[in-house]
């Protein structure tokens, strides 16, 4: 009998124990549903066969029906084979045909210390949707969490990327790899600049093109100059004025960064 090893905890293919005796034989024929497969959990020995294994007659067993186990002789060496199938992906229960919780992709086959209950709640997940920003967290099977700067909405029940708080910025999942996130780049008709900080802005085109007619004008005025406040963050900041009249105060790093780098 080929089923789940109590030692490891697991099912595997080759974890096998030879049935050769009528009484047990006769406990495990009475626990089949049509179709040769397990009804519930049966040990037989320290082997367990879980709920949904499926029964393999071989050698001489072959073309026997299930009425007839109980009437075996196994003394000759035939045996008798279990063969585990899991559900397919979305699917849970003994008989496979309940779908997942709609937060996972693939659940387990029965919910936790159970062996005829579907694992078909939100705990039960075994991977989270591919196209979702979420993850399982540190136990599983367990519930499919929203990574950071995603929530769940009441909508459809999906996580989402959290809207950018900058209008110049747009939420965007990276489903990897090597991980899912979420990022904000800039929008289009915007070029992001980096601080000598790390941190970025978003800057209209039309800006920075007017940056590029004016930096030698720029690189020449002193901080008396500058027409703008230093920033929130200490760093001094230079109006910048385009072609259609729009101007802007922009870190003067930023400016930098973008006089450093080829134009777009």
């Amino acid at each position: 009998v080929v089923g789940c090893s109590k030692e490891a905890g697991v099912c595997r293919d080759d974890v096998e124990v030879v049935v050769q005796d009528a009484g047990t034989l006769a406990a495990v024929a009475g626990q089949l549903r049509q179709g040769y497969t397990t009804e519930k959990d049966i040990m037989v020995g320290d082997v367990k066969l879980p709920a949904g294994a499926e029964l393999q007659l071989e050698n001489d067993l072959a073309g026997k029906s299930k009425a007839d186990l109980p009437r075996l002789d196994l003394s000759n060496g035939a045996r008798l084979k279990f063969k585990i199938v899991p559900c397919e992906p979305g699917f849970t229960g003994a008989m496979c045909d309940i779908p997942c919780h709609h937060t996972c992709s693939t659940c387990s086959q029965f919910a936790y210390g159970s062996s005829t209950e579907p694992g078909d709640g939100p705990n039960d997940c075994m991977a989270c949707p591919v196209a979702e920003p979420s993850m399982l967290g540190d136990v599983i099977p367990g519930p499919c969490i929203c990574i950071e700067h995603a929530s769940r909405r009441a909508f459809d029940q999906k996580c989402h990327c959290d809207a950018s708080t900058h209008a110049r910025r747009q939420a965007k999942f990276d489903k990897g790899p090597p991980h899912k996130a979420c990022r904000y780049p800039c929008r289009r008709g915007t070029t992001e600049s980096f601080g000598l900080d790390k941190t970025s802005v978003c800057i209209p085109n039309s800006l920075v093109k007017a940056i590029y007619i004016q930096e030698a004008e720029i690189k020449a005025k002193t901080e008396s100059d500058l027409n703008c406040d230093t920033g929130p963050d200490g760093v001094p900041e230079i109006e910048v004025m385009s072609g259609d009249g729009a101007s802007e105060c922009i870190r003067k790093d930023y400016i930098d960064a973008l006089i450093h780098t080829e134009p777009r």
